[in-house]
């Protein structure tokens, strides 16, 4: 961490204000972001917690962060990308050639057959996988046209229904009346 930069005021009056320059604010926010509180990471870089407030409140800050942010997960895609190539050509290694296994007689390594097992657990995660990554996709003009049809059909339907209520005749009852039978049986 660099230490805190500051630039005296330019009135060169002691009003315990400062300038801080860019990189101070960059780092500042560098650090919020590794660590989360903004609190720790203003007194860790010396500045006044107030200023930081202010600073995570402004424009610049959040448009900052979402770049850095944005970076990062380029950053880390990339490595995720170059984890899951060299895993696949181990898979694909592995499955074409087989296992390695130590043969005690001729005291060295062979290749067996990856068992039926170990090839189903393979082949299913794969089609798992890639049934998400399909549920990911994005729809084309097609598919949302006929999603589009079937919105506009429920909506007619809807429509229907509720007309067929509204054709119903009401019965309305003005009055209730009630009579008690002296003579009935018990």
């Amino acid at each position: 961490m660099t230490e805190k930069e500051v630039v005296p005021h330019k009135r060169g009056k002691t009003t315990g204000m400062h300038n801080y320059k860019d990189t101070a604010k960059v780092d500042l926010l560098k650090l919020y972001l590794a660590t989360g509180n903004l609190a720790a990471s203003a007194a860790a870089m010396k500045v006044p917690e107030a200023t930081a407030r202010n600073w995570k409140a402004s424009d610049w800050w959040k448009q900052l962060e979402a770049e850095l942010r944005a970076q990062e997960d380029l950053q880390l895609s990339s490595k995720l990308k170059n984890i899951a190539e060299k895993s696949l050509a181990v898979l694909v290694d592995r499955l074409d050639q087989g296992d390695f296994r130590y043969d005690p007689k001729t005291k060295s390594l062979v290749r067996i057959p990856v068992s039926l097992k170990d090839a189903n657990k393979v082949a299913n995660d794969m089609i798992d996988r890639s049934q998400v990554l399909d549920n990911k996709r994005v729809e084309t003009p097609e598919e949302q046209q006929t999603i589009h049809q079937k919105l506009d059909t429920i909506a007619a339907r809807f429509q229907e229904l509720a007309a067929k209520v509204q054709a119903k005749p009401v019965i309305e009852v003005t009055d209730v009346i009630e009579v008690e039978k002296k003579d009935a049986m018990v």
